[in-house]
């Protein structure tokens, strides 16, 4: 999990569950099969984030690091594309989800940074996880023991894990990731994602996924996260993309 510069000596061995937010299922660019699926036994989880907010940030952060990704660059094939995409995986999802609604459920990035607490119980009682298995999840200090070469147990700085011994902040992979952050709706509402869509690449948007969709996405600040539940996101997708594919 950790280079060098990472905390050492986890309780691992205190794991049970693991919640591991990824989204790369919806870079895929194939059909999935699902024939192995059992539906009595297995549970799916699909983890999605407002896409226009996906792609400024794939694009931006890795301009930020100054090493560019090619197949991140947002050119307006990748956009399309990108959205193309994005519209066959929530076909693919909301048709499994329909076929299976006791197996399949849907975790939505923005309602998981308003209300985590709220989701991980969620989650606890989707996959009949006891809730009080979720012990200290958002304490990463508890989970963390000492510090790198040193006996000493970090302490929390600036609101996040810090060394005492080395005088720094305790960073994981890639030397940015701090555990203690807790999730923030604010801090993913803060990119301007209007300005990754030109007046070409809205039109665009409209036709794949009509406008109420592109606008909501858009315009998903005044959204209230805080109070509602995915159920509402997914009935608007599912009434969009739905309805289209019923045509």
């Amino acid at each position: 999990m950790f280079r060098e510069n990472g905390l050492q000596e986890k309780s691992g061995r205190e794991l049970s569950h693991v919640f591991f937010l990824n989204n790369r299922y919806l870079e895929y660019p194939h059909p999935v099969s699902f024939s192995d699926f059992d539906f009595l036994n297995d549970k799916v989880i699909f983890y999605v984030r407002n896409i226009f907010r996906t792609l400024y940030s794939r694009d931006k952060s890795s301009q930020r690091i100054g090493k560019p990704k090619p197949r991140f660059k947002m050119t307006d094939e990748r956009f399309e594309f990108s959205l193309r995409q994005h519209r066959f995986k929530l076909k693919e999802m909301l048709r499994l989800k329909q076929a299976y609604p006791c197996a399949v459920s849907f975790c939505f990035h923005e309602v998981f940074c308003a209300q985590p607490a709220v989701i991980m119980k969620e989650v606890c009682k989707f996959l009949d996880v006891s809730v009080t298995m979720l012990g200290s999840w958002n304490t990463p200090q508890s989970f963390f023991r000492r510090c790198f070469g040193d006996s000493t147990s970090p302490i929390i700085k600036d609101g996040k894990l810090w060394c005492s011994k080395r005088q720094n902040f305790m960073l994981g992979t890639g030397g940015k990731f701090n555990p203690l952050s807790y999730p923030s709706l604010e801090r993913t509402m803060k990119d301007p994602v209007k300005t990754l869509l030109t007046p070409s690449r809205y039109k665009l948007a409209v036709e794949i996924f009509g406008r109420e969709l592109v606008d909501f996405w858009l315009k998903d600040k005044n959204f209230p996260y805080s109070r509602e539940t995915a159920n509402r996101i997914e009935e608007m997708i599912t009434n969009v993309i739905g309805a289209a594919d019923r045509k």
